[in-house]
């Protein structure tokens, strides 16, 4: 399968699904070969996962990708429309 990277940026707010907080997510384009990168800015300093199987923290209900102590929730949905 070809690889590619969004045309622009896109972004969307709404309401974390298990946590009911208000979530902004911001999609960017990326570099040839740097692969799916997920980042919180509301950690310091801001967390930044690998979309990688290496990555993955839980599957039970959701999907969980983490690295440094913390994870990224429920982000199948999003990983499969990219």
């Amino acid at each position: 399968m070809p690889r590619r990277t969004l045309a622009g940026p896109a972004s969307m707010r709404g309401v974390g699904l298990h946590t009911g907080a208000a979530t902004t997510v911001e999609l960017l384009p990326a570099a040839a070969g740097s692969g799916i990168v997920l980042e919180r800015t509301d950690c310091e300093p801001p967390l930044r996962v690998s979309a990688r199987v290496g990555s993955v923290q839980a599957t039970e209900r959701r999907t969980s990708l983490g690295a440094r102590g913390g994870d990224v929730e429920t982000v199948e949905h999003l990983l499969a429309v990219i």
